[in-house]
C-alpha cells in the first residue's frame, strides 16, 4: 500500500475518532469501551508519529497495547459483561495489593518504606478481590484461579472468544510483540551491525518496509476498535471506517454482511 494512502487514511481515522469526545449517557460498558477507544487513539497517533522518525524502534509496545485493547473490548462485550467489568476493576485493586506487598518486603530488607495502603484499606481491598475471585469461580471464568490475576489474561480471552480475527491478532501481532515490551532478544531482530575498521557500529533504525507494515497493523487495529465503539455508541461512522480498514484487509467480509450474519 502506498505510504501516502496510509497517511491519508490515518489522518481520517484520527479525525473521525474525535467523535469519541462527545458527551454520552453514562452506562458502565459504554464507559469501558470509550476508555479503551480513546486510549487506542493516543496509541495510534503516537505510532503514526514515531514510525516515520528516529523513534520507530519504540513502536512495538504501542502496537501490542493497541491489540490488547481491541481484544479486551471483544472479550468483555461479547460475554458476561457486568461480571467481567467487575473483574477488570478488581484486577486494578489486586495490583494495589501487589505493590503494597512489594514495598513491605523492600522495607523488611532495609529499604525505604513509602506508605501505600493502610490496614483498613488493605482489609477492604482484600475483601473486594476475594469476592471477585469467588464470583469468577462460580461463573467458571476461564483463566481465573485461586491465586494470581482476577481478570483473565489475553491468552484466556482468546481461548474464550474463539474468533478467527482475534486469534490472528494474538498469534501474529500480540505474541511476537512480547519481546518489544519486555526487551527480549527478539526486540533487536532489526538491529544492523556495521564494521568500522576493527570496531563495530550498531543501529536500531527500523527498515522502511517494516515501519510501513507496523503502521498498517496499527491502522487496521485502530479501525477495528473504532467500529466496535460505533456499534455501542451509534455515531454512524462504522461503515466508512470499515471501508478504510478493508483497503488493507480486502479478504475480510464487509461490515454490512457481518452485521447481517
Amino acid at each position: 500500500m502506498d505510504s501516502n494512502q496510509i497517511d491519508t487514511d490515518a489522518a481520517r481515522l484520527l479525525e473521525i475518532s474525535r467523535r469519541l469526545d462527545e458527551p454520552f449517557v453514562s452506562r458502565r460498558h459504554i464507559v469501558f469501551i470509550t476508555l479503551m477507544a480513546i486510549r487506542s487513539r493516543s496509541l495510534f497517533a503516537t505510532v503514526v508519529q514515531a514510525s516515520a522518525g528516529e523513534s520507530a524502534a519504540a513502536v512495538g509496545p504501542l502496537l501490542r497495547a493497541l491489540v490488547e485493547a481491541n481484544i479486551a473490548i471483544r472479550f468483555v462485550c461479547e460475554r458476561n459483561t457486568e461480571l467481567l467489568l467487575d473483574l477488570w476493576e478488581a484486577e486494578r485493586e489486586r495490583g494495589r495489593l501487589t505493590l503494597d506487598d512489594r514495598v513491605r518486603r523492600l522495607a523488611n530488607k532495609g529499604g525505604r518504606r513509602f506508605p501505600v495502603l493502610g490496614a483498613d484499606d488493605r482489609t477492604a481491598i482484600e475483601a473486594h478481590v476475594r469476592a471477585a475471585r469467588e464470583a469468577a469461580g462460580e461463573a467458571n471464568v476461564r483463566g481465573v484461579r485461586d491465586k494470581g490475576a482476577v481478570f483473565p489474561g489475553v491468552g484466556s480471552q482468546i481461548d474464550e472468544l474463539g474468533s478467527v480475527q482475534a486469534i490472528e491478532a494474538y498469534a501474529l501481532a500480540y505474541g511476537p510483540l512480547s519481546a518489544d515490551v519486555h526487551i527480549g532478544a527478539a526486540a533487536f531482530d532489526h538491529v544492523t551491525v556495521e564494521a568500522v575498521g576493527d570496531l563495530i557500529k550498531v543501529s536500531d533504525a527500523v527498515p522502511a518496509d517494516t515501519a510501513q507494515a507496523e503502521r498498517t497493523l496499527a491502522l487496521t487495529m485502530f479501525a477495528s476498535t473504532l467500529v466496535m465503539a460505533d456499534v455501542h455508541r451509534e455515531f454512524g461512522f462504522a461503515a466508512e471506517v470499515d471501508e478504510i480498514k478493508r483497503r488493507y484487509i480486502p479478504h475480510e467480509t464487509p461490515l454490512e454482511e457481518r452485521q447481517g450474519g
